[in-house]
């Protein structure tokens, strides 16, 4: 990986000292294009390519995770600590975090081990989009990879804040070791 020096303004701190999840934010970005994707295939009716890029807008939203824990966290071990802390939390709240449990897990779970979802067609070119249930609130499916992608850049967010206070922590602890 190329590594480039970052100007950074008085009093900022430069981005290469941040411990960012990339790889978990580059599947984010394919979630979002694939949500384009599936919106425009919405509005044309497109019922084949309506159920592909909902199939792909559920995997890459669960591979968000999967690709968190299993490479980021391996290239930190600030990332990792904040990854861990992160599931455990994650499996302690199970209720507090429905989106993930019972609409990227559930639904993800459902695609790829029983090829159904939550998008009916008709003839092979209408489309009817069924509500979903999740926590006892109904969202549209545009409106659940909305939620869903929304969860995620919000938990990103807090791991790599986490990260960041771990990696700042032990330089500190370090430092002060140094000093006689």
């Amino acid at each position: 990986m190329k590594k480039t020096k970052v100007k950074k303004a008085k009093g900022q701190r430069a981005l290469s000292r941040l411990v960012v999840p990339s790889d978990a934010w580059k599947v984010m970005r394919d979630a979002r294009l694939a949500f384009g994707d599936f919106k425009k295939a919405v509005e044309a009716g497109d019922a084949a390519r309506c159920r592909i890029y909902w199939i792909l807008c559920v995997t890459l939203l669960r591979a968000v995770g999967h690709i968190l824990e299993k490479k980021d966290a391996a290239r930190s071990q600030w990332l990792a600590t904040s990854v861990k802390s992160h599931y455990q939390e994650l499996q302690r709240r199970r209720l507090g975090d429905l989106i993930y449990w019972e609409f990227i897990v559930e639904e993800r779970n459902i695609l790829l081990k029983e090829y159904s979802a939550s998008i009916i067609e008709k003839n092979g070119c209408v489309i009817e989009l069924t509500n979903l249930l999740v926590g006892g609130v109904f969202y549209t499916p545009a409106d659940a990879i909305e939620t869903s992608l929304g969860w995620w850049a919000d938990n990103l967010r807090g791991i790599q804040e986490q990260a960041d206070i771990h990696k700042t922590r032990d330089r500190q602890a370090s430092n002060s070791r140094t000093v006689p």
